[in-house]
């Protein structure tokens, strides 16, 4: 059974789950992204938050870090804490791994993708011996790490295995062999799991397409990518740049990039003090950059390049009007099952979003008022963009409603609302 989680009510009984939880101890199995031997918060999605939110509130939670591709350190450690502390961490012997630093181009074989996935389930075997200690819930991340989390279980190690589903798509990889493993992977964390966290509604609609049986599926709950609270801010409309667009991400054709300056370049006709900055890095690029210079508006937009720096990132998205995700609306995009990241933080810096009709979070914006879902085309999102930076009493509306919504997807509000079901049950 699948389950829209109502994000603007309160928990039942927000004091009793509290104390549920300071009474539970957590283990979590998920991917990190890592650079110069530290850990990327914003890069590494949702583990990171879920690790946050536990910290302030369980007795203990241990981190089994499983470094993605692209890290710098491939070595998986595990990290434990209790009552929000540091205690140790392990790290996994890695002498017979064939790499010691990530490389994209590498990792993205079927081969080296089989190789990271036994990694990951030897260290996890490796730490669960290691961290002696009994958990009464796993969050497995990816459905790898929740076919282990149910070995686990088999031997006591844990009570309850939460399977947290990350880019699920019918057509997740090009490989046929790699697409089926994935997809028989899916199906049995989905039938063994005692909670399911899907990203989407329309995830849980794909399986039953595709032939799971309901009556087999774990309880299915809608997890959406939501905001740390601590990051949700905005500038007065006096201090912000009242004609500047941001865009942030990659500069890839399934991104949308050159429908948005292709808008742009009717948005700068009809405003003059336009501006856009792009952020971000691409194979698209440099021909990005030729685009601009031929339509003569290299002097309204900006090539910034990737933003390590998330304080300065965060002053960059402040200081704007309007943010843009211009997801391309291609035939199996992952981002069309998904819910999408980039749309939240733009959101949590009080901007009205301009958004394609691609991920299901712009329905969401849609309704909210939060700013605009158009097709993927130029006119529209000309149109949409144009709006925004012209229309006062239509921009502030927009810009209230952006704020609401960041406070509505906090953190703590969509971690509340999928743990209060262990809750309930104990009960």
């Amino acid at each position: 059974m699948t389950k829209n989680i109502p994000l603007s009510l309160h928990t039942k009984n927000s004091d009793k789950l509290q104390d549920w939880i300071q009474e539970r101890s957590f283990l979590i199995l998920s991917y990190t992204i890592n650079f110069n031997e530290k850990t990327s918060h914003y890069l590494s999605g949702p583990s990171q938050d879920l690790l946050v939110y536990l910290k302030k509130r369980a007795k203990r939670v241990v981190f089994f870090e499983q470094p993605d591709p692209v890290s710098e350190d491939l070595q998986p450690k595990a990290v434990c804490y209790e009552n929000g502390v540091w205690i140790e961490e392990f790290k996994f012997p890695m002498f017979w791994f064939p790499m010691s630093t990530g490389r994209r181009e590498i990792a993205s074989t079927p081969l080296m993708y089989v190789l990271f996935k036994v990694r990951d389930f030897l260290s996890t075997l490796y730490f669960s011996f290691k961290v002696k200690k009994k958990f009464d819930v796993c969050v497995a991340v990816e459905s790898p790490n929740a076919i282990t989390a149910f070995i686990l279980r088999l031997f006591g190690k844990c009570s309850k295995v939460v399977y947290d589903m990350i880019d699920y798509s019918p057509n997740r990889f090009e490989n046929s062999t790699l697409n089926g493993l994935f997809h028989w992977l899916d199906k049995m964390g989905v039938y063994l799991a005692d909670t399911v966290w899907n990203q989407t509604k329309k995830i849980s609609e794909e399986r039953f397409a595709q032939g799971y049986k309901p009556e087999k599926c774990a309880p299915q709950l809608v997890k959406p990518t939501g905001i740390l609270t601590n990051k949700i801010h905005q500038l007065s409309i006096n201090e912000i740049d009242r004609h500047k667009i941001v865009y942030m991400g990659s500069f890839l054709k399934r991104d949308g990039v050159e429908v948005l300056l292709n808008a742009f370049r009717d948005v700068a006709r009809k405003v003059p003090n336009a501006k856009l900055l792009m952020i971000g890095e691409g194979e698209l690029k440099e021909e990005l950059i030729h685009f601009v210079a031929q339509e003569g508006l290299s002097e309204q937009c900006e090539f910034l390049g990737m933003i390590e720096d998330e304080a300065k990132l965060e002053d960059l998205l402040l200081y704007s009007a309007v943010g843009v995700a211009p997801y391309s609306d291609e035939a199996g995009s992952v981002k069309a099952f998904n819910d999408v990241s980039k749309p939240k933080v733009y959101l949590s810096c009080g901007l009205p979003v301009v958004i394609t009709a691609v991920p299901a979070v712009s329905e969401e914006i849609q309704k909210y008022g939060a700013g605009v879902r158009v097709a993927y085309d130029k006119e529209e999102m000309a149109g949409a963009l144009t709006r925004l930076l012209t229309d006062d009493r239509y921009f502030e509306k927009a810009r209230f409603q952006a704020h609401q919504m960041a406070q509505d997807y906090s953190w703590d509000h969509i971690f509340d609302r999928l743990f209060e079901p262990f809750c309930e049950q104990e009960v």
